[in-house]
C-alpha cells in the first residue's frame, strides 16, 4: 500500500511539473523586466488604499503615491476603515507634507455591510467616492505597500499596450524574522500553484488572478461585472476575478 501511494504522489508532482500552467517558473512573467511604449494618450487613474489602523505605515505610502512619476490625471483615495491609532490625522499630514492635498484626499469608509468583507468593502467606498471624475482605471494598492516612482507608469504602459482590463504586480514582500522566511515561500508557491500566470492570462480562461497588493483595473471592466459585490465576500482582492 505505501509502494501505491508513493507512486500516486509521485505522479502527481509529475503533473504539477511538467503541466500545471509552469507556474514555477514565475521568471516569464517578470514584469519588473519588462518594457512598454507609452500610451499616445496617459488614462485618468485613480488609486484607493483601504487603510485600517496603519499608523506605522501610511506617511511612507502617501508619500510614494504623490512621487508618482505618472503623466496623466492621477488621484488617490485614503479609505480610513475605522482606524483607532490616528491613521487618517497621519495620511492627511502626509498629503500636506508632499505638497499633495489637493491629488491625495482621505475619507472614511461607512458601517460594513451584510455580506461583504472588511476590506473589499472600503475599496467599494473607495470607489463609489471617486463619483463623477469617472476614472480609466482604478488602481487597489494596500496601505502598507511603498510603491517605487514609476510603479504606476509601468502599469498603465502595460495594461495599454496590450489591451488589457487588469494588470497586477506581486509586491517585495518582507521576510525578515524565521516566522515570515518559514511562511511567505510557501504561500507564493502555492498561490500561483492556485492561479498559474500563464493559465490566468489567457483570454479563454473562466478566471483571471491578481495580488490585492497591487492591482489596476479598468472602470469600465469593474462594471461590466457588476463591481466589486462579485467578489464582496473574498478575504481581500488576491482573488479569483470573473471575466465577462
Amino acid at each position: 500500500m505505501a509502494f501505491y501511494f508513493s507512486l500516486l504522489a509521485f505522479l502527481i508532482w509529475l503533473v504539477l511539473f511538467f503541466a500545471w500552467g509552469n507556474f514555477w517558473r514565475v521568471w516569464e512573467f517578470d514584469a519588473d523586466r519588462a518594457q512598454f511604449p507609452a500610451p499616445a494618450r496617459w488614462p485618468r487613474v485613480t488609486a484607493v488604499i483601504p487603510a485600517r489602523n496603519e499608523a506605522g505605515s501610511i506617511a511612507a505610502v502617501v508619500r510614494a503615491l504623490g512621487e508618482q512619476e505618472y503623466a496623466g490625471e492621477f488621484a488617490v483615495l485614503i479609505v480610513d476603515d475605522h482606524s483607532d491609532d490616528g491613521t487618517a490625522e497621519l495620511a492627511r499630514d502626509a498629503a500636506l507634507a508632499a505638497g499633495a492635498a489637493d491629488q491625495i484626499r482621505v475619507i472614511c469608509a461607512s458601517e460594513l455591510a451584510d455580506g461583504w468583507t472588511g476590506k473589499l468593502w472600503a475599496l467599494n467606498s473607495g470607489v463609489n467616492a471617486s463619483g463623477a471624475s469617472l476614472p480609466d482605471f482604478f488602481w487597489f494598492t494596500d496601505a502598507d505597500v511603498t510603491h517605487s516612482a514609476d510603479t504606476l507608469r509601468r502599469l498603465v504602459s502595460h495594461a495599454e499596450a496590450e489591451a488589457l482590463d487588469m494588470t497586477s504586480l506581486m509586491v517585495l514582500l518582507k521576510a525578515d524574522t524565521f516566522a515570515e522566511r518559514l511562511l511567505i515561500p510557501p504561500f507564493l508557491y502555492f498561490f500561483l500553484m492556485l492561479y498559474p500566470p500563464r493559465w490566468i492570462a489567457k483570454d479563454s480562461a473562466k478566471t483571471a488572478g491578481a495580488a490585492g497588493g497591487c492591482v489596476l483595473l479598468r472602470r469600465t471592466a469593474l462594471e461590466r461585472i457588476g463591481g466589486l459585490s462579485a467578489i464582496r465576500s473574498e478575504s481581500s482582492t488576491t482573488a479569483r476575478w470573473p471575466k465577462r
